[in-house]
């Protein structure tokens, strides 16, 4: 207790402290203001939340070891090591996956605004991109293609770049876009061109 003229002072021993009456129903601190519904969102707001939701998703899905020692050398804590990724239907802006490393990939039917960005990505699994729609430059320089991949119906506005671009498995039943084919290199290796 305290008095407004007079020091601080404590409750006497022994007594009960008497409750206080419950707030009001409609107090505006027992209900927070929700957030709008994304439908009720503008589109630069959902697009900013998407962008912010695949950057996220994209940093941990970069392995930073060197490909070479990535089977002696422990991971980033931050890395997600075997993920497998699905974004079938997804619509994905400047979509960036440089340096990424996705045990499985299916990308069926997305539509990338932007660039899209896999240069140097290591698929050590499976990779669908069938249906997708490239609606500017994509990028596949370096890219390692371990399993299947299938590009079957993608569809390409601008020549993707596809400089150094590994395949593993030639044998498997890629199905690639129109115009890209398998060349083997003197040291035996497949690339796309």
């Amino acid at each position: 207790m305290r008095s407004p003229t007079g020091p601080r002072r404590c409750a006497p021993p022994g007594a009960v402290p008497t409750p206080s009456a419950p707030p009001p129903a409609d107090a505006p601190h027992l209900h927070p203001p929700r957030p709008a519904p994304i439908s009720a969102r503008t589109p630069k707001a959902n697009a900013r939340s998407a962008f912010t939701a695949q950057r996220i998703l994209t940093d941990h899905l970069r392995d930073d070891r060197p490909a070479d020692q990535r089977s002696a050398l422990p991971a980033a804590p931050t890395f997600w090591e075997g993920m497998r990724l699905d974004l079938t239907g997804a619509t994905l802006i400047d979509f960036d996956l440089t340096d990424g490393h996705v045990t499985d990939a299916r990308f069926d039917g997305a539509t990338f605004t932007g660039t899209a960005r896999f240069d140097r990505v290591t698929f050590p699994g499976n990779t669908w991109f069938g249906g997708a729609t490239f609606a500017k430059g994509a990028w596949f320089e370096k890219v390692t293609f371990t399993e299947y991949a299938n590009f079957h119906g993608a569809t390409f506005t601008e020549t993707p770049l596809l400089g150094g671009a590994v395949v593993i498995d030639p044998e498997a039943a890629h199905v690639w876009p129109n115009g890209w084919r398998l060349e083997r290199t003197p040291e035996g290796t497949d690339h796309l061109t």
